[in-house]
């Protein structure tokens, strides 16, 4: 079954490419991105990917977050976004950080691309499993309508008939 995807990498260019997805592969890529490990990765979660529902704690217009090696995956109704940076270029910003020297610039090499599901059906997005029995609270910055407490976390997320028997 052909179905067109985008990979759009930030300041360089824009492909489009024809590629066959189920969306098992969709799912195991994701997976394999959560459980993936590398040595530079400096935010590495034990126990799996978690993946933070956005109930308004984040201005940007995605539903779920999940942390990734070396960056962070943006769940949205018709597409995955992910925002991967250099892992030596986070070592160098950890190691800074350790020491105190954050007056010193840091540049931080990385790409975005995003993987589009055209004409997908992307009403039935839910968690996978019951929530984790940890939460988060998210309290940032002055504007206390962004403020969310108890934001629960989620080790998968399914998207269901993403496309008519799919």
């Amino acid at each position: 079954m052909d179905r067109s995807a985008e990979l759009r990498i930030t300041t360089v260019k824009t492909f489009r490419y024809k590629v066959s997805l189920h969306p098992s592969l969709i799912l195991l890529l994701v997976l394999a991105l959560g459980s993936a490990r590398s040595e530079a990765h400096v935010y590495q979660h034990h126990g799996g990917p978690e993946f933070v529902p956005n109930l308004g704690q984040w201005e940007e217009d995605f539903l779920y977050r999940v942390e990734v090696p070396n960056g962070v995956l943006f769940l949205e109704e018709d597409r995955f976004t992910w925002n991967l940076q250099h892992p030596e270029d986070l070592q160098q910003f950890a190691t800074q950080k350790e020491n105190g020297q954050m007056d010193v610039p840091v540049e931080v090499r990385g790409h975005a691309f995003q993987v589009r599901f055209p004409g997908a059906d992307s009403r039935s997005i839910e968690p996978l499993w019951q929530a984790k029995p940890q939460y988060r609270n998210y309290f940032l910055g002055d504007d206390r309508s962004r403020w969310v407490g108890q934001v629960p976390l989620y080790e998968g997320v399914k998207y269901e008939n993403l496309w008519p028997g799919i």
